[in-house]
């Protein structure tokens, strides 16, 4: 995942991305680039579905919130951790 032009998460397989938006109806935080000659699948979930599933009921909208708050904390780290890897090295 890219963010300010800076590598700031690598996903796995089975990783998913895109929530942070999706729940906070806001632009996405990241750019995300399969790597060349990766395999790639991708699933697509319309934002009212995706809402109903996560929000709709209490226990599961409490776990998104949690979330979104935990991928933020991540990839701002990842971006400060990035930022001064490139001050390091000049860049």
């Amino acid at each position: 995942m890219i963010r300010h032009a800076r590598l700031v998460n690598s996903l796995g397989p089975r990783d998913g991305f895109g929530e942070v938006a999706l729940l906070g109806d806001e632009p996405r935080t990241a750019t995300v680039r399969a790597a060349a000659g990766a395999p790639l699948r991708v699933a697509i979930i319309e934002r009212p579905a995706f809402l109903t599933a996560v929000t709709g009921y209490p226990v599961s909208a409490a776990t998104g919130h949690d979330v979104v708050t935990r991928i933020q904390a991540r990839d701002d780290a990842g971006l400060t951790a990035a930022n001064d890897d490139g001050a390091r090295h000049g860049a």
